[in-house]
């Protein structure tokens, strides 16, 4: 099986199968050093090989997404921090106009070398100054240029017209590639 449950997969360009995974329980998610487990199968996912990845570990009521898009690269859609841990969050630096930030919740990365690296990082916020916002199970957040929704179960597709849809447990995004690697300005100070 892949490393975890809830898994985003994708089939790279050799044939392999990438999935990115979820544990809930803090013992397990230690031997991943508390990373999303990276699971690799080049035989259609009759064996699997783990690794942890780059990116902080998610656990219960959030599930991460994997999309080759029609250009070729691949999004990971994913939080920056767990649901249990949000009132110690400690989020993901991302780049801006005016230098690099630290943001938090709900994230789009791409990949162009299958995996390996993911250069192209971008919270999923419309931005602006800080407001209430709903997520799933009709549970308040915080939503500004630096906050982004916390948990939900993700599903994505690539529309006809390049846009990334992407659907939490309770809302709706639409994006492209350029939108990822284009910087947002410099988040306003509070």
């Amino acid at each position: 099986c892949i490393a975890g449950i809830h898994g985003g997969i994708v089939e790279l360009a050799d044939g392999r199968l990438m999935a990115y995974g979820r544990f809930d329980d803090a013992p397990t998610q230690e031997k991943f050093r508390f990373r999303m487990p990276a699971s690799y199968s080049s035989d259609l996912g009759q064996t699997w090989q783990w690794d942890a990845s780059e990116f902080p570990g998610v656990s219960n009521t959030q599930k991460p997404f994997l999309l080759r898009l029609k250009e070729g690269p691949i999004v990971l859609c994913s939080f920056t921090d767990q649901w249990r841990e949000w009132k110690n969050r400690k989020g993901l630096v991302f780049k801006s106009t005016g230098g690099d930030y630290t943001g938090y919740g709900l994230f789009a990365a791409v990949s162009y070398d299958e995996g390996k690296t993911w250069p192209d990082r971008r919270l999923l916020t419309p931005g602006g100054p800080e407001r209430r916002w709903i997520m799933k199970e009709r549970t308040p957040f915080l939503l500004s240029d630096t906050l982004a929704e916390a948990t939900g179960y993700l599903a994505a597709t690539q529309s006809r017209d390049g846009n990334i849809q992407l659907v939490t447990s309770r809302n709706h995004y639409v994006f492209n590639l350029a939108w990822i690697k284009t910087l947002p300005p410099e988040p306003k100070k509070p």
